[in-house]
């Protein structure tokens, strides 16, 4: 009766063993695919940053492109052509160019609150992405040291064959 609770004790234990490796292993491939996915989202960060930072560009030459064009709205015409023009659209260009800068402005403002954002989160995910790297290693660490416990229990148990439970003559 001893024997069969001290046999099964010791299956106990190895499927525990068993479990808890099992256990590390899929912590530490969850952890593999989570860094995985954090490198993806980092480069599409890194694209979008790009992509922003072309936008901001191309944003502020449209705007000294429209502010060039309403410095000198009637380049080819006399002298009497443009008081003409400014007399009676000053109030329109007015407006318009107010309008404008308020649109060019608010873009750029987004545009740089958006770029900020990006720049925060690239931070977030480099700093994630060191803690993975960190939890990673010590997962692995823990992988070895549980791998390596088995054998130092083996070391002092009695031969038995692991199909009958029956100990094995030395």
């Amino acid at each position: 009766m001893e024997n069969n609770n001290h046999l099964e004790g010791i299956e106990k234990k190895a499927l525990y063993e068993e479990l808890q490796e099992e256990d590390y292993y899929i912590k530490y491939r969850k952890l593999a695919r989570h860094l995985e996915i954090l490198d993806l989202q980092e480069s599409y960060i890194k694209d979008e940053q790009a992509n922003l930072k072309r936008e901001l560009i191309q944003a502020r030459e449209e705007v000294k492109r429209i502010q060039s064009e309403l410095d000198h709205p009637c380049d080819g015409c006399d002298l009497i052509c443009a008081r003409h023009w400014i007399a009676e659209n000053f109030e329109k260009k007015a407006l318009y160019e107010e309008l404008q800068e308020e649109d060019y402005y608010i873009k750029y403002k987004k545009l740089a609150r958006h770029l900020e954002m990006v720049d925060l989160q690239e931070s977030y995910i480099k700093d994630e992405q060191a803690n993975l790297k960190r939890e990673l290693i010590r997962a692995r660490e823990e992988v070895k040291r549980i791998q390596s416990v088995p054998l130092a229990i083996s070391q002092f148990l009695e031969p038995t064959d692991h199909l009958t439970g029956i100990r094995s003559p030395l």
